[in-house]
């Protein structure tokens, strides 16, 4: 009775070898699921970097539309001498109503937005 069970707990004991076999298996699926996790970190640091891009797009939009109404509230406050109002017949006709000006601000800034998506689609794909 004694001899089976020293038997039985020989065969349940590891060898070095076995010892060895396991540690390294297990350094193997350590480094398989590091190198698995490079793209996911590598797409993380993309979107980052992308999303700041944008911000600091946005920033300097923001900053040349700032100094547009500077350069505006300069212009204004210079003080000059104003012409005489021009008579009806000296009046050119008006091309353009504030409304179809203000369309076309409009259709560019939609046509920006649209190169930009597809710049943006392009550099997914390309990242692909």
């Amino acid at each position: 009775m004694c001899i089976s069970i020293l038997f039985i707990d020989n065969l349940s004991r590891k060898t070095p070898l076995e010892e060895k076999i396991d540690a390294l298996a297990n350094a193997f699926e350590t480094l398989v699921e590091l190198v698995l996790e490079i793209p996911k970190n590598f797409d993380k640091k993309l979107s980052n970097m992308y999303q700041k891009l944008i911000d600091l797009e946005i920033k300097i939009d923001n900053l040349k539309s700032g100094s547009n109404v500077i350069k505006k509230r300069e212009s204004r406050q210079i003080i000059t001498p104003q012409p005489p109002p021009p008579s009806p017949s000296d009046v050119p006709p008006k091309n353009k109503t504030p409304i179809q000006s203000t369309g076309n601000a409009y259709r560019d800034l939609v046509n920006e937005f649209k190169e930009y998506a597809k710049r943006r689609n392009e550099l997914n794909k390309n990242n692909k």
